[in-house]
């Protein structure tokens, strides 16, 4: 435990408790809950790359990279099953917080869909977890690939089921609402920063791109792929990926009531209050590696656009005879057990870490930030699994 307890009087201009690193929803969640209890400064980075979670669909999602089944092999079904729970709670939190800013979160479940049979078979497995984990297991439904095809979720598919808890927001809108519930609460920068030498004290040193120094007591590092120019021990604990993702025409009839997530969120598509359909995903379709270490967010790759077409084309027939209006790319950063990043940094506690979320951030960065948050305060509360902390990377 951190433990920076400090209430928030009136000190010297340009003195702070707490800098957060990042631009992005997880920098800003955590900014937004210390304000009011410590000086705080955001360094936003610049405008360039974006934020990766400000581009996504919106889809928030229960889990991770890794099916419960599939957690449950690895760290046993006890730490599985927290997982579960702290996800849960992370939806929860986003969505309940996207509703109290105005701004109208959809609870509407997700469908989880399965390609092959091996993949089915680990669903359908994770399916009957979920449901020993949940008060209300009958909400969680497994349905065959025929009867995804009669619910126009779509075809060539082995199964799914359905997760009742997942929902979707506006993460441009929540992006622009916690901006704006920052002023006068803290100050922001935008600049790149890294963090140098401490104090005698132990006063972390920040270095800006401009040539001038920020003290402050605490760092917190969310900035993504770009942590690993904040501070050293990050490079070799994040790997980037850059994701594409494309928006249709509007569908002539309502397709979709839910968000759809396939191949542990490979793929990901949804179809929006406009009737268009957002689609990401295809990037390691065939090539096992690819997109991997990419981390220009300015090009659109033409081979993955070529296999999302023919994704959608083979899955969900008929949805791009209204044409491709948009397409994006952003930048996420992968962890090297594919878990995130929720804490101190192993031998500098003053260094937390709220990170790697392999395109989950939007999903998990609430309840992230709110443990981080306690960490930070000396709260004995933090809900952070022990196997998300960066000490298990030692």
């Amino acid at each position: 435990m951190v433990g920076l307890v400090v209430t928030k009087p009136a000190g010297t201009a340009g003195a702070y408790d707490i800098a957060v690193v990042g631009g992005g929803l997880a920098a800003l969640f955590v900014a937004d809950a210390l304000a009011d209890h410590a000086r705080v400064v955001v360094c936003t980075g610049g405008k360039s790359p974006k934020p990766a979670s400000s581009r996504s669909l919106g889809i928030v999602a229960q889990g991770g990279q890794d099916s419960p089944a599939r957690l449950a092999l690895a760290l046993g079904e006890a730490a599985a099953s927290a997982y579960w729970r702290w996800s849960g709670a992370a939806v929860a939190l986003l969505l309940e917080r996207a509703d109290a800013l105005g701004l109208a979160a959809q609870r509407s479940g997700s469908w989880r869909v399965s390609m092959g049979a091996e993949e089915w078979g680990e669903w359908q497995s994770s399916a009957e977890l979920i449901r020993r984990w949940t008060e209300d297991a009958g909400s969680v439904l497994s349905i065959s690939g025929q009867e995804l095809v009669s619910r126009d979720v779509g075809q060539g598919f082995e199964g799914a089921v359905y997760v009742p808890t997942d929902g979707v927001v506006d993460p441009q809108a929540l992006l622009g609402s916690l901006e704006s519930g920052l002023q006068g609460r803290a100050s922001v920068l935008a600049t790149r920063v890294a963090v140098g030498d401490a104090l005698a004290d132990g006063t972390k040193r920040l270095h800006m791109e401009t040539g001038e120094t920020l003290e402050c007591q605490l760092v917190v590092v969310a900035a993504g792929w770009g942590s690993a120019a904040v501070h050293p021990w990050f490079r070799d604990m994040l790997y980037p990926v850059r994701l594409q993702g494309l928006r249709t025409g509007t569908l002539s009839e309502r397709r979709l009531e839910a968000p759809v997530l396939a191949r542990h969120r490979f793929e990901s598509w949804l179809q929006e209050p406009s009737g268009q359909l957002g689609f990401v995903g295809c990037r390691w379709a065939e090539q096992p590696e690819m997109e991997a270490g990419v981390t220009d967010d300015t090009v659109i790759s033409q081979e993955v656009d070529a296999r999302q077409r023919g994704f959608l084309a083979q899955h969900l027939p008929g949805v791009l005879d209204c044409g491709v209006v948009d397409q994006w790319t952003g930048i996420a950063s992968v962890s090297c057990d594919g878990l995130p990043l929720v804490g101190p940094i192993p031998g500098d506690p003053r260094i937390l870490a709220l990170c790697g979320w392999g395109g989950w951030g939007l999903s998990l960065l609430a309840q992230a930030a709110m443990d981080v948050t306690s960490m930070a305060l000396g709260r004995d509360d933090p809900e952070t699994p022990s196997f998300l902390t960066p000490r298990r990377m030692l």
